[in-house]
């Protein structure tokens, strides 16, 4: 069959199988982009929980709670912020390295799964955003 000869490569590739033909040679710019938006809630975290537990106001959560039920609710309306900006982050990173082609069947998998949860990280945002400008 080999004429005694030892198959040292696969004849059925067409594609050489050089480093610099398979691999790029720097990350693209969606690549990076999407690595920025992931970077993005882990940089919020600590500002956001000043400004949420210090700064907002009666807004974000009533003054006429009582002294640990408010910390209680402050703290749940961080976390519930931080979760939302997180999903929307996450979300577009996904569809960034979904059109980079970065492990197309993983990073589409995770763009279904962050759209799905971006509909009520959305409309939390949508509610607080409102009651900023109503009571704000």
């Amino acid at each position: 069959m080999f004429c005694g000869k030892a198959m040292t490569a696969n004849p059925y590739n067409t594609l050489k199988d050089d480093l610099h033909l398979t691999a790029p040679a720097a990350p693209s710019r969606k690549r990076l982009a999407a690595c920025l938006l992931i970077a993005i809630p882990f940089l919020l975290a600590l500002p956001l929980r000043y400004w949420a537990l210090n700064l907002a106001g009666a807004w974000f959560v009533s003054t006429e709670l009582e002294p640990d039920h408010r910390r209680a609710f402050l703290g749940l309306m961080y976390l519930g912020l931080m979760l939302a900006i997180s999903v929307w982050c996450f979300f577009g990173a996904s569809i960034l390295l979904w059109r980079d082609r970065f492990y197309p069947v993983v990073s589409a998998c995770a763009s279904v799964i962050f759209g799905v949860l971006a509909i009520p990280a959305g409309i939390f945002l949508a509610i607080g955003l409102s009651s900023y400008f109503k009571y704000g």
